[in-house]
């Protein structure tokens, strides 16, 4: 009788296992997973903060309204911790008006990614003294809770996950993060100082 090599065995259960395992998880196109496409809820928060080599390190948070005519109302802050005592903090507020049409930018690009479930979040470290951190939260037409987020420090922030309820998701699309990054540069060009 033959023996048979156990290295062989454990290698044909790994494929089983992981043949299985990406044929349950698959790959969702369309709306976000098991939603209706998505359009722009009422309310959205984003929020952003940042860790590295430098002297100053930015916190932001910023809630955005839909307002009557359709536009969002942005209010929010950046705040910095520094390094030393002799770097003073840049810290400066918002209060404007955003076009909806970046909101739904957004939105949009989230409906047309590809969807993979995954049991925990994924993130890439390109380099090293460079430690973002990325975060949009909603609430979808059901009121269940949702988070768009990212701590990759890739050029566009992919992959960026997302949460729904206790489901978690991910994507590897880098326009997702083309798409947060207009509306944070919008957000950030209305900036006041705070006196």
């Amino acid at each position: 009788m033959k023996k048979i090599n156990p290295f062989r065995l454990l290698l044909a259960g790994l494929f089983c296992i992981s043949f299985g395992l990406s044929s349950e998880l698959g790959s969702v196109k369309a709306a976000v997973p098991g939603q209706k496409t998505l359009s722009a809820p009422q309310q959205i928060e984003l929020q952003y903060s940042w860790i590295g080599f430098a002297m100053r390190f930015p916190k932001e948070s910023f809630t955005l309204n839909q307002q009557s005519d359709g536009r969002f109302k942005a209010t929010g802050k950046h705040e910095e911790t520094t390094r030393n005592s002799q770097t003073k903090p840049q810290n400066w507020k918002v209060n404007t008006v955003i076009a909806k049409a970046l909101v739904t930018e957004l939105f949009n690009q989230m409906n047309n990614s590809s969807w993979q479930a995954t049991d925990k979040p994924l993130s890439v470290m390109e380099h090293t003294d460079d430690y973002p951190s990325f975060t949009l939260l909603f609430k979808l037409p059901d009121q269940q809770n949702a988070k768009l987020f990212s701590t990759s420090n890739t050029k566009s922030g992919a992959p960026w996950n997302l949460q729904i309820g206790k489901k978690l998701y991910v994507s590897h699309d880098p326009q997702l993060g083309e798409a947060f990054n207009h509306l944070l540069k919008q957000i950030r060009d209305s900036k006041q100082p705070v006196k």
